[in-house]
């Protein structure tokens, strides 16, 4: 097995896990938090990976009902990051990798950006289509080169195995002047060292774990330079918060929620997650 970072074949096994997963596996809603496949770590560049190949094909069979109904919430956190990152945008023409159900094209096109999305799932791709938004159904982005003034992968890199050659890929159809955006959760942070095993980011769709350091070699490595980081805040209803909690407080466990809490839109900002800007750089590959 070789690191999707530095390359390296110095891995070692980290922590063990699920032996294979199935496409409901990969479900953006799925709650079973700490369960992931078997971890590797890279004894020379730190970072942790799952034994995996590709997992496109799993992405392009997956359905989320759950997910299209959390669409209020998820528009509030996708409109901060819009919010966020607007100022570093040099012109209008972006795309956004993972689009599920093109809620973030939405409110760029709304912002009055030219925007676009590539999704791997058929079944969110075609809810996107269903709303009249420009949501490509793909995993692989076939743009010509220099299409795009910005390229939004948010929380994708963590669902990649080779992210290399996907960020490879996007860097060839970026502008010369263009931006990317990256959001992925921090492996390094004070929560995720905190919880442990417990981290609600351990999951079995994430199948690659970064912190700052990992990031910006892979990065460099790819053609891309870090300009910024950024704060970023997610949004929840109190009842999913309530439900979540059920997952660590065992006392809340098939528990209503209370209905003063069930449509209480919550913004929290748990210090787990990376949000950086990179400009175009020259690849090292």
């Amino acid at each position: 097995m070789k690191c999707w970072v530095c390359e390296s074949n110095n891995m070692s096994l980290y922590r063990r896990g699920k032996e294979g997963i199935k496409a409901e596996d990969l479900r953006i809603t799925d709650s079973r938090y700490g369960l992931t496949l078997p971890i590797y770590k890279c004894r020379d560049c730190g970072f942790l990976q799952c034994d995996t190949g590709d997992v496109s094909d799993l992405y392009e069979q997956l359905e989320d009902v759950e997910y299209i109904e959390s669409s209020e919430q998820r528009k509030k956190q996708l409109g901060f990051l819009l919010k966020q990152t607007l100022p570093f945008i040099p012109t209008s023409k972006i795309l956004d990798v993972g689009a599920g159900t093109g809620l973030f094209v939405q409110l760029a096109i709304e912002y009055g950006l030219e925007a676009s999305g590539i999704e791997p799932s058929a079944f969110l791709a075609n809810y996107a289509a269903s709303q009249g938004l420009p949501v490509v159904n793909s995993s692989v982005p076939n743009y010509p080169p220099d299409s795009f003034d910005a390229v939004y992968m948010t929380d994708v890199l963590e669902h990649i195995a080779d992210p290399g050659s996907l960020l490879l890929a996007y860097n060839k159809i970026l502008k010369q002047d263009g931006i990317l955006f990256v959001t992925t959760p921090d492996v390094s942070s004070v929560l995720a060292r905190v919880m442990r095993n417990r981290w609600w980011h351990y999951r079995l769709a994430h199948i690659g774990y970064y912190n700052k350091k990992t990031l910006k070699h892979l990065m460099l490595r790819t053609g891309f330079e870090l300009k910024k980081y950024l704060p970023i805040k997610w949004y929840f209803t109190g009842e999913y918060v309530f439900e979540r909690l059920g997952q660590y407080l065992p006392f809340l466990r098939g528990k209503c929620c209370p209905k003063a809490l069930k449509n209480l839109m919550i913004p929290i900002s748990f210090g787990d997650s990376i949000l950086a800007v990179y400009t175009k750089g020259i690849s090292k590959k």
